[in-house]
């Protein structure tokens, strides 16, 4: 190897390799906040979303399932119903 020499050359391939991989977790880093981190954040915002819609919808649901399960009473103005005795 040349690189793998003792002295200047020992020096040189340690300072490049680190610069390379400063390079490689910089990129990373980049990638990851840049692009990664505000899908990750749109994500939970959007099925925080859904799942408060499907809870009122799931409220409106038993909001009607309740109205139409009680009893119709229809007042017709002053009309009282009455059964006409023989």
């Amino acid at each position: 190897m040349f690189f793998r020499q003792k002295g200047v050359n020992a020096y040189l391939y340690r300072m490049i390799r680190l610069i390379v991989w400063v390079i490689i977790i910089m990129i990373v880093l980049r990638v990851v906040l840049e692009f990664l981190l505000p899908i990750l954040r749109i994500t939970m915002a959007t099925g925080s979303q859904m799942r408060r819609m499907r809870a009122q919808m799931e409220e409106m649901e038993q909001q009607m399932n309740r109205q139409q399960s009680q009893p119709k009473v229809q007042k017709d103005g002053d009309y009282i119903e009455y059964e006409e005795l023989k």
